[in-house]
């Protein structure tokens, strides 16, 4: 009886060496940024934690672009992109349409003289808040 649980003990041990390092997969890191200003055509983002930027802004007159992780640039629909969240200007510079473009995006707006609105929208949902809103986001990939 003991050679039997040795000889299983030993090959229980020797199939442990040649799997191999099991890699183990946890969470996605999430990363936020917020709204610094929306002057005319220019939007000016301060990135949080997870990202590798600290203020970028970026112009554009009637398009569409993406706040990710490292950076602001431009948005091909269609086509495979980086997690983040897709910016619309709207209304002259007035309004922002926000889509995720992650796994889930949590989008905090606070109306100026008004209360805290949280909303969690996923991948291909949108929402729309003014440009004078105070807005931070946070993306999980």
């Amino acid at each position: 009886m003991r050679i039997v649980s040795r000889n299983c003990a030993v090959i229980l041990v020797l199939m442990a060496f040649s799997i191999g390092p099991v890699a183990i997969a946890g969470p996605a890191a999430s990363f936020t940024f917020r709204l610094s200003g929306v002057e005319g055509e220019k939007v000016t983002f301060r990135g949080g934690d997870g990202t590798d930027w600290g203020e970028v802004s970026y112009t554009c007159a009637g398009c569409a672009f993406l706040v990710s992780a490292s950076g602001v640039g431009s948005w091909q629909p269609g086509k495979p992109n980086e997690p983040g969240v897709v910016v619309r200007l709207g209304e002259g510079g007035k309004t922002l349409g926000l889509t995720c473009e992650a796994a889930q995006c949590q989008i905090e707006i606070t109306p100026v003289g008004d209360q805290l609105q949280r909303k969690t929208i996923r991948r291909g949902e949108a929402t729309k808040a003014s440009s004078s809103s105070a807005i931070a986001i946070t993306v999980w990939p």
